[in-house]
């Protein structure tokens, strides 16, 4: 994929990511992409983000890890 491609890609998934910020799935596509430019900081920020929300999601579900696509 071109990276002019990528980078739309990335544009689109933080527009969703700022209207759903607790969409995990978005998180770990959006550093997926990252990913594929070699933008490792953006991965881990963003992979940082996405535990972040599964260990709180676990908390407040008395240790169970959330459903599938949460």
């Amino acid at each position: 994929m071109a990276k002019g491609a990528l980078d739309e890609a990335i544009a689109k998934y933080t527009e969703a990511i700022a209207l759903d910020p607790q969409n995990v799935n978005l998180l770990a596509s959006r550093a997926s992409t990252y990913g594929r430019l070699n933008l490792h900081q953006a991965v881990l920020h963003d992979g940082n983000d996405a535990v972040q929300l599964i260990v709180e999601a676990m908390k407040l579900d008395g240790g169970k890890a959330p459903p599938a696509g949460k």
